[in-house]
């Protein structure tokens, strides 16, 4: 920003020198309260997403619950399939805060999201090799008794 002073023999220049930085230091200052503004927007929004009694928390634990409670072991690919139903369920969620909040509280959603995936799905690996151990220990003493 360039503002003109008349130079009265050096004042103009000392008064531009003084005045320029401080103005680009409140332009620096208003940007950084909007975009403070602009986060907290994001996380209000956010829990109103994840931790509401429709929210994502709550819906991936009971798809991780109810998805589990329906496994015996027998399905080798059921570790492959939670995992595409738990992204699918996820990215439902993210487009919808997408389209109705905006893409700073999809973005952090999302990878808030993949994170508890992850979590998800070591616990759905450790599942079923439980699982996938008890049938076994089952067909062999099943075996042993004929």
């Amino acid at each position: 920003m360039r503002i003109n002073i008349p130079n009265n023999s050096g004042v103009g220049q000392v008064l531009q020198h003084q005045l320029v930085p401080e103005i680009n230091n409140l332009g620096k200052a208003v940007a950084g309260a909007v975009h403070a503004s602009q986060q907290q927007y994001a996380y209000n929004k956010l829990a109103e997403y994840e931790d509401g009694p429709d929210g994502l928390k709550r819906a991936e634990a009971n798809y991780h619950d109810t998805y589990w409670q329906k496994q015996n072991g027998s399905d080798p690919d059921a570790v492959g399939k939670y995992e595409s139903g738990l992204n699918k369920m996820q990215m439902e969620y993210v487009d919808k805060a997408r389209k109705e909040s905006g893409d700073m509280v999809a973005d952090i959603m999302s990878k808030r999201a993949e994170l508890r995936s992850r979590k998800y799905i070591e616990d759905a690996d450790q599942r079923q090799a439980k699982l996938f151990f008890n049938r076994t220990v089952e067909a062999n003493k099943l075996r042993a008794n004929q």
